[in-house]
């Protein structure tokens, strides 16, 4: 099995902050998804993609593996064992799991769900107290000798 290309796509503006109980159902749901890719579906390249809009975020990880049947159990070995916990994951931020794959053309697996705080800014908003921040007199770039 060769190398597998795995990029990362944001369409927000960074840093992007999570709740903890976010980052905490999350980031190991995407960690599952990404090894599902790279151990099982023998894919050559993986796409995340983070986007935002409304209040509301979405992930997605896809690849262009051998794909699979989502819907069929995975019987004792466990094969799809992953996929309910990432369900369960999503579930406790009130998140929405989507789960697409097709035999020799790959998977996606897409997460949204509302964002709390911090506010999301899609790429291109800018907020205009980022140009002029109090700043106190003795951090003042002239206050120095």
């Amino acid at each position: 099995m060769g190398a597998t290309a795995v990029r990362f796509i944001s369409h927000l503006e960074p840093p992007l902050l999570l709740p903890l109980n976010q980052q905490e159902q999350v980031l190991p749901l995407v960690q599952e998804a990404l090894w599902n890719a790279l151990r099982h579906a023998q894919a050559s390249q993986v796409e995340i993609t983070l986007a935002g809009k409304e209040g509301k975020l979405e992930i997605r990880v896809s690849d262009d593996g051998i794909g699979f049947d989502p819907d069929v159990d995975g019987g004792d070995d466990d094969s799809h064992f992953g996929l309910s916990i990432m369900r369960a994951r999503a579930s406790q931020i009130g998140g929405q799991l989507e789960i697409a794959s097709e035999l020799d053309k790959g998977s996606v697996i897409k997460l949204s769900w509302a964002a709390n705080e911090p506010e999301v800014k899609e790429v291109g908003q800018f907020d205009d107290r980022a140009l002029s921040p109090s700043m106190p007199k003795e951090y003042a770039a002239d206050s120095y000798e």
